[in-house]
C-alpha cells in the first residue's frame, strides 16, 4: 500500500501512514459553485483578457501624447485583478467596486465640467451682448464725447460696427458652450450614468451572491456611441500624432468588444 500524501510504501495495508501520519485515502476536495456564474464567465471570457490588453495598449500611447489619464489607469489596473481572479474561479467584488467608482468618478467630473462651461457661456453671453442689446453703441454720443470724430466720414462707423461684431460673435460662442455644455450633460446622464449603473450591479451582485445585473441591454447602444465618439477623436490625430490614434482606436475596439462580451454571457436569452 503507498501513502497518497508522502508516498511511502509497504505491503500491508494501513489507516494511517506510519510515516506521515495522515490518513491512507485523499480526502475529495470541496466542490465550490459559484453563485454568479454569468458574472464568472464573463471575467473568465478571453474577450475580457482582450479589452485588459487593448485598455493596457491604449493607456501606454495616451501617455506618450497626452499624458497620464488616472481614469483609465485606475480600470485598467483592476480590470487585470478582476480578471486574474476569475482565473481562479473567484469573482472579486471588491475590484469591480473600485472599477464602478472610477465611472462613477468621471461621471461627476463631466457633470462637473457641463456646469462650468454652461456658466461660461451664460456669463459670456451677457458680458458682451447687452451692450448691443441695449443700444449701448450710439454713434452720435461717442462722436458727442469726442471718442470718434464725424469729419472721418464711413471710418467713423468703423469702430462701432467692430465693436457690434465682436459683440454678436462673443453672443455666438456664448450660444455654443451653452449647446455643449447641454450636450455633455445628456452624454453623462443618459449614456455614462447607465454604465455605473450596470458595473454597480455587477459587484453588488458578486457581492450578495445572487445575479441581479442591471442596464445590460440600455449601456450597449451606449458602448458603440463611445466607440464612434472614439474613432472620431482619433481621427484628427491621424496626420498629427500617430500614438493619439492608436490610443482612440484601442478604446473604440475596448468598447466593441465589451458590447459584444456583455451580448455573450449576460443577457437574458
Amino acid at each position: 500500500m503507498k501513502c497518497p500524501h508522502c508516498s511511502y510504501e509497504r505491503d500491508t495495508a494501513f489507516a494511517f501512514c506510519p510515516k506521515c501520519g495522515k490518513p491512507s485515502t485523499r480526502e475529495a476536495e470541496p466542490v465550490v459553485i459559484c453563485p454568479t456564474p454569468r458574472i464568472l464567465a464573463f471575467i473568465k471570457d478571453d474577450l475580457f483578457l482582450t479589452i485588459c490588453i487593448l485598455l493596457t495598449a491604449g493607456i501606454g500611447c495616451s501617455m506618450l501624447f497626452s499624458g497620464l489619464n488616472v481614469i483609465f489607469v485606475l480600470i485598467t489596473i483592476f480590470a487585470w485583478l478582476t480578471y486574474a481572479g476569475g482565473r481562479k474561479n473567484v469573482v472579486e467584488h471588491k475590484h469591480i467596486k473600485i472599477i464602478s467608482g472610477t465611472v462613477y468618478a468621471n461621471y461627476v467630473i463631466n457633470n462637473v465640467l457641463a456646469v462650468i462651461t454652461a456658466v461660461c457661456g451664460i456669463l459670456y453671453t451677457l458680458a458682451l451682448s447687452i451692450p448691443t442689446i441695449l443700444g449701448g453703441f450710439n454713434i452720435e454720443e461717442l462722436i458727442s464725447e469726442n471718442i470718434i470724430s464725424e469729419n472721418y466720414g464711413l471710418l467713423s462707423i468703423i469702430p462701432v460696427t467692430m465693436v457690434a461684431l465682436i459683440s454678436a460673435l462673443a453672443m455666438v460662442l456664448g450660444f455654443i458652450l451653452i449647446a455643449i455644455a447641454i450636450l455633455i450633460l445628456i452624454f453623462n446622464l443618459a449614456g455614462v450614468k447607465k454604465v455605473h449603473r450596470f458595473v454597480k450591479s455587477l459587484y453588488n451582485s458578486a457581492e450578495i451572491g445572487e445575479e441581479n445585473i442591471i442596464d445590460a441591454n440600455k449601456v450597449r447602444p451606449w458602448l458603440i456611441v463611445f466607440a464612434v465618439i472614439s474613432c472620431l477623436s482619433g481621427l484628427s490625430y491621424i496626420d498629427s500624432n500617430i500614438f493619439g490614434l492608436l490610443s482612440e482606436g484601442c478604446f473604440a475596439a475596448v468598447y466593441i468588444i465589451l458590447n459584444i462580451l456583455i451580448g455573450k454571457h449576460l443577457i437574458d436569452k
